[in-house]
């Protein structure tokens, strides 16, 4: 069971000054409390490789869900799939509820080809109004948007969200926290300059986890269970901890060309201190990153029952 963590009130544009204080006091301690006797596994299945990723999420949450689905899901019941990448969660859902309708939508096309009959994948726009009916969903996953979306897209968007849930829906929310967490100095000060450049260059809040409950709220959504689990980064953390670092890697390898002007590194010298953080520097501080969960529950008449 993960541990539940407060948050404070903000005035919902993601630049708050006390920051700092949400951090300390929300993450004092890691938990890893999802690990199975205590250690960390060492082995995923090689077909797993291309989606780590996705499948190393899944056993830190113990599944693909944390909401109470097998009792609400029914035949006829609809699902959406918020920014479904791939497809992968979408597919596995359709083959778990087969008698459910699953929709995965996002703007850029890497479908796959083949799908379980009950799934459809539709290209769009999160950011511009669905083409779906009001009160149209029983379910709605999202997962990993807190890199992709400015300041000013989370509030229409969750008023969307609003609109095409059916009163007793559930949203379910998964993120990161936008820090890795006993980082090292170089690491650091890498991802300090990262979260300084994408919010003043790009408007984008890495740690809008901390504001995704006041969003919430502001849609006229009056119920939210958040909690949280830690992931280890390295090869300390056995497989799962060896995919999170791979993850982290790529990640700062992609954002190379336009980090590195705000560093005083070369281009080789960015790529070094990356394979120096990732093999070293992992390891001896025994880093990790939070993941959370945010439930919503678009509530009939006040009635709550997450615990």
């Amino acid at each position: 069971m993960g541990i539940t963590i407060s948050y404070k009130r903000s005035s919902g544009d993601g630049n708050d000054k006390n920051d700092e204080t949400i951090i300390n006091k929300g993450n004092s301690e890691p938990n890893f409390d999802w690990l199975d006797g205590g250690k960390f596994p060492t082995k995923i299945e090689e077909s797993y490789r291309l989606y780590a990723r996705h499948f190393a999420l899944k056993h830190v949450c113990h599944g693909n869900f944390t909401a109470p689905l097998k009792e609400t899901i029914t035949k006829g019941s609809k699902i959406l799939d918020v920014g479904c990448g791939s497809g992968q969660w979408s597919i596995e859902i359709a083959q778990m509820f087969p008698d459910a309708e699953i929709y995965g939508i996002d703007i850029s096309p890497k479908f796959p080809f083949i799908a379980p009959y009950n799934c459809t994948f539709v290209r769009g726009n999160i950011l511009c109004r669905l083409s779906f009916e009001d009160n149209f969903f029983d379910f709605i996953w999202i997962r990993n948007l807190y890199a992709e979306m400015t300041n000013k897209d989370w509030p229409p968007l969750m008023h969307e969200l609003k609109r095409v849930l059916k009163s007793g829906g559930i949203i379910e929310q998964h993120e990161s926290d936008g820090l890795v967490h006993s980082a090292g100095p170089m690491l650091n000060k890498l991802q300090n300059t990262c979260m300084h450049v994408t919010s003043s260059k790009r408007n984008i809040n890495l740690r809008v986890v901390y504001y995704l409950a006041d969003y919430f709220k502001s849609a006229g959504f009056e119920n939210i269970s958040k909690t949280y689990r830690s992931i280890p980064l390295g090869r300390w953390g056995g497989r799962i901890g060896e995919i999170n670092a791979t993850n982290l890697k790529q990640t700062y390898l992609t954002i190379q060309p336009w980090l590195t002007p705000f560093t005083e590194l070369t281009e080789d010298e960015y790529n070094r201190t990356i394979k120096q953080i990732v093999d070293k520097e992992l390891n001896e501080y025994h880093s990790y990153t939070n993941h959370h969960i945010i439930l919503v529950k678009k509530t009939i008449s006040g009635h709550w029952w997450f615990s």
